[in-house]
């Protein structure tokens, strides 16, 4: 079975890199702004083909470490990155030191990825990686979203080179939504790509913040200020507890 990515990489800017680059300009960059953060070290998690990094440098002055799973998708972040780094969000970050960034930032739903487990270790890894006063800032697809709205969708995206087709089911909050990713070229079926994300509730994400040391600092909306529970992505933002006492 192909890994998540590993056939997608190539067509990954042409299918999403408009509607990721817009996510992160209405979700990451918005809420570092509103942080005053415009420069200072950071590290973008699930970075992929390096759209954060672009983004990111158009808004401020930073120098910018990538994580990311997929070598397919990474070898696309060409010299994008200070550092690229090979390894998955949930179990590698504890092996990164201590107190490195001003920021952890995660966009297009990358840590809907993650189980409950997987989730609790990210946060705890982010937590010892981040200076004083630092902040982690993410967008999560909303439960409503994952499981109402795209729960039993279905799309093909006409691409230069073939159809993707879009296959979305929802299984179960512990078993999350499924997605089917199938190219065809000519008709035929190239490749076949399975993706899994799960989505909590934004109190179980508070518990699971603060099981790890953290505080949510705010959370909206992906599109206004305010935060409504049936929007389809909400922005969190995470400080550590010992900086807000």
């Amino acid at each position: 079975m192909n890994q998540p990515f590993s056939n997608w990489a190539e067509l990954y800017e042409e299918s999403v890199g408009e509607l990721s680059e817009q996510t992160w300009l209405t979700g990451i960059i918005n809420s570092l702004r509103a942080l005053s953060i415009t420069s200072g070290e950071i590290l973008d998690v699930a970075a992929g083909t390096g759209i954060g990094a672009k983004v990111l440098s158009r808004f401020g002055s930073f120098e910018i470490d990538a994580l990311d799973a997929s070598g397919e998708m990474l070898s696309k972040a060409a010299d994008l990155y200070r550092n690229k780094i090979l390894g998955n969000m949930a179990n590698s970050l504890n092996s990164f030191g201590e107190e490195r960034y001003d920021a952890i930032v995660s966009a297009f739903d990358s840590v809907n990825y993650l189980q409950q487990s997987d989730l609790l270790a990210f946060f705890a890894g982010s937590q010892q990686l981040l200076k004083k006063g630092g902040v982690i800032v993410f967008d999560y697809s909303s439960p409503n979203f994952l499981e109402t709205k795209w729960g039993y969708k279905d799309d093909i995206q006409k691409l230069t080179s073939g159809d993707l087709e879009w296959r979305h089911r929802y299984v179960s909050r512990q078993l999350g939504t499924i997605t089917t990713l199938t190219f065809f070229v000519d008709g035929r079926q190239d490749w076949v790509e399975y993706h899994t994300q799960f989505a909590w509730e934004h109190i179980e994400i508070a518990r699971m913040a603060e099981a790890t040391g953290l505080v949510v600092s705010h959370i909206r909306d992906i599109k206004r200020e305010s935060y409504n529970p049936t929007a389809n992505t909400h922005v969190f933002v995470l400080k550590r507890k010992c900086d807000e006492q």
